[in-house]
């Protein structure tokens, strides 16, 4: 069972009986030392679409559980500067919440958006399924313009049995412009993996 936090740690919500509210198909994510996504092409606006879910409330579209993580153990294990960024990612996650719907989508909000995380890159939404004990993940946001490429993406496991989430994080920003001919340009890259406990609190 999973933790939780105002009922002597329990989580009522077996496995089972998580999958067929949710109405999922069993699922596992694919398993790579990278994240299976790739960044969206320069743009002019954020992805809001990706960051926000259906304003109409209905059986399919209703909370069916929230998380918040704790205690994240960060490990950076790529890009340019992932292990520079772990310590601030674990600040995101040590209290970020976790909002899984009915209708199979998740949304990842982290703890200090807009002041540790980027509000064009958070919060994250995604796809979830089930299979078994085990609770797979995926999400993606992306933002741009002329100038710049910004890009998140999270996926993981999360066992319904131990309360126990594995979680790869990765983030890039690029950004590039022209001036008097000459081209400038930075690029900023960080995969992050994780391993934290996360407490029901609804």
């Amino acid at each position: 069972m999973l933790k939780t936090a105002n009922r002597s740690d329990t989580l009522s919500i077996q496995p089972a009986s998580f999958r067929q509210a949710a109405g999922l198909q069993s699922g596992s994510l694919s398993q790579g030392s990278e994240l299976s996504v790739k960044p969206a092409r320069f743009q002019n606006r954020s992805s809001n679409q990706n960051a926000s879910l259906s304003s109409r409330r209905t059986a399919q579209n209703t909370l069916l559980a929230i998380f918040s993580g704790r205690s994240p153990r960060v490990t950076g294990v790529g890009g340019n500067s992932g292990a520079r960024s772990a310590q601030r990612v674990q600040a995101m996650h040590n209290g970020g919440r976790w909002d899984f719907f009915r209708n199979g989508q998740f949304r990842f909000t982290p703890r200090g958006l807009g002041t540790l995380a980027r509000t064009d890159l958070f919060p994250i939404v995604g796809r979830f399924n089930v299979r078994g004990n085990i609770l797979n993940f995926s999400g993606t946001r992306s933002s741009g313009n002329l100038t710049s490429r910004n890009f998140s993406a999270i996926q993981g496991q999360l066992s319904l049995r131990s309360g126990i989430a594995n979680v790869r994080q990765q983030t890039s920003i690029i950004n590039g412009a022209v001036i008097n001919g000459s081209r400038f340009g930075s690029n900023s890259n960080s995969i992050v993996a994780m391993t934290m406990r996360m407490v029901r609190i609804r």
